[in-house]
C-alpha cells in the first residue's frame, strides 16, 4: 500500500497502550483503533491513512500486522516529550491531543 498525497487523507490519533488506564484495556483500545481504520478504509478505499500512536508500550509485531491492511503510514510517537509525558501518566486523551 503506497502513500498517495493527492487522495483523501485521514490522520488517526490513538494512545493504544498507556500506563494506568482505567476505562479500557490495551486489547479493547487496540480493537477500537482497528475498527476505526477499517471503517475508513471500507468507506473511502482510496484514502491515505496515517495512524499516529502515542503508546508508551510498543505494539507487538502481530498488532502491526493487523493494522497493515488499513494503514498507509504508522507513526510511533512516544519519543515526543509531551506525548510521552501524558502517555506515561495514563492521560490518553491528552496524549492523543498532543499528536495534533
Amino acid at each position: 500500500m503506497s502513500f498517495i498525497p493527492d487522495k483523501n487523507l485521514f490522520l488517526v490519533t490513538s494512545a493504544i497502550k498507556c500506563r494506568n488506564v482505567r476505562f479500557w484495556s490495551h486489547e479493547q483500545r487496540f480493537q477500537q483503533t482497528v475498527l476505526t481504520v477499517e471503517s475508513i478504509r471500507n468507506r473511502v478505499p482510496e484514502a491515505s491513512i496515517i495512524l499516529a500512536d502515542a503508546s508508551i508500550i510498543p505494539l507487538t509485531e502481530e498488532e502491526h500486522k493487523q493494522l497493515q491492511p488499513y494503514v498507509n503510514v504508522f507513526m510511533d510517537m512516544n519519543q515526543v516529550p509531551d506525548v510521552n509525558k501524558f502517555s506515561s501518566a495514563g492521560m490518553q486523551a491528552w496524549a492523543e491531543g498532543a499528536l495534533c
